[in-house]
C-alpha cells in the first residue's frame, strides 16, 4: 500500500539478536494522513529501513509504502504495518504546528500581586 503521509514522530530504536546470533533493529514511526480529519498510523521499520526513515525530518510530508498484515492468537487479531519504502516529497519544508501553544499563567505570580496575600497563608 502506498500513501502520502506526514511524519509526526520517530520512537526509540530497539536492538537485539535473533536465534542465529544476527543483530536486528526495530523502531516505530508515527504518521498522519493528509486529510481534513487526519488519521494516525504507526508503521514499524526494521534494519536498513531505519536509516531511510531517520534521513527524513519530522513534520515533512512523504510517500510511504508499507505492508499491512494481521494474525490471530487466542481468538484476537493483531495487525502490523511494516515500512517497505519511504521518500520525502521534494521541496517540502517541515510544517510547524498550526495550533499555537498557550502559555499558562502561573498562579504564584497572580497571588503574589494580590494585596491581601501576606505570604504566610496558603493560597487555596
Amino acid at each position: 500500500m502506498k500513501e502520502t503521509l506526514k511524519l509526526v514522530r520517530i520512537a526509540d530504536t530497539t536492538e537485539g539478536y535473533n536465534k542465529k546470533g544476527e543483530p536486528w533493529r526495530k523502531t516505530n514511526a508515527l504518521f498522519e494522513t493528509v486529510e481534513q480529519y487526519p488519521k494516525t498510523i504507526c508503521v514499524g521499520a526494521f534494519n536498513l529501513h531505519i536509516e531511510e526513515l531517520m534521513a527524513i525530518p519530522v513534520g515533512s510530508t512523504c510517500d510511504v509504502s508499507f505492508d499491512i498484515s494481521s494474525r490471530e492468537f487466542n481468538g484476537k487479531f493483531y495487525t502490523d504495518c511494516t515500512l517497505l519504502k519511504i521518500e520525502a516529497k521534494t521541496g517540502q519544508q517541515p510544517q510547524a504546528d498550526p495550533q499555537p501553544k498557550l502559555q499558562a499563567q502561573s498562579k504564584q505570580s497572580n497571588i503574589s500581586e494580590d494585596p491581601k496575600y501576606t505570604g504566610d497563608d496558603l493560597p487555596f
